[in-house]
C-alpha cells in the first residue's frame, strides 16, 4: 500500500477473496495466492470469482512452482493424494480454459511458471 500509494490507478485488495465483491472490472488481476495447497473447491471458486472482474482483454496472472506438481504428487499418497490430483485437476482445467501466455522464469528461487490468462469469451 506504501509502495503504489501515489498511483491512482493501482487499487490493492486486502480481503477474503471468496467475501470480496468488486464495484468495477480490472484491467490486470495479478495473485500469488498458493493455488497448490488449497482444496479443489476453494480453487475452483476463487479462480471462477477472479475471472469474472476481469475486463475484455484484461489479464489475469499467477504463478506456481515450476516442479512442485510433480514433486508433490510422487510425496503424496492415500488419501492425501487424490485431494491433491482433485485441485491439480481444477487448476489444469482453468489453465487449460483461459491461459493465452505462459513465463518459465528458471532464475527464481525456485524455478517458476507464471500463466497469463484471460476470458476470450468476452466482447
Amino acid at each position: 500500500s506504501e509502495k503504489f500509494k501515489s498511483k491512482a490507478n493501482v487499487h490493492l485488495q486486502c480481503t477474503n477473496v471468496l467475501d470480496f465483491t468488486p464495484t468495477e472490472k480490472y484491467d490486470a488481476i495479478v495473485s500469488g495466492l498458493p493455488f497448490n495447497a488449497f482444496d479443489a473447491n476453494l480453487v475452483d471458486a476463487i479462480t471462477s470469482k477472479l475471472i469474472t472482474w476481469l475486463q475484455p482483454e484484461a489479464v489475469l496472472a499467477f504463478f506456481e512452482y515450476l516442479w512442485l506438481p510433480r514433486v508433490k504428487e510422487l510425496f503424496l499418497s492415500g488419501q492425501k493424494k487424490s485431494e491433491y490430483l482433485a485441485t491439480r485437476s481444477v487448476i489444469t482445467r482453468f489453465i487449460e480454459r483461459y491461459q493465452f501466455d505462459s513465463e518459465t522464469v528458471i532464475l527464481n528461487i525456485t524455478p517458476a511458471v507464471v500463466h497469463y490468462l484471460r476470458d476470450i469469451a468476452q466482447p
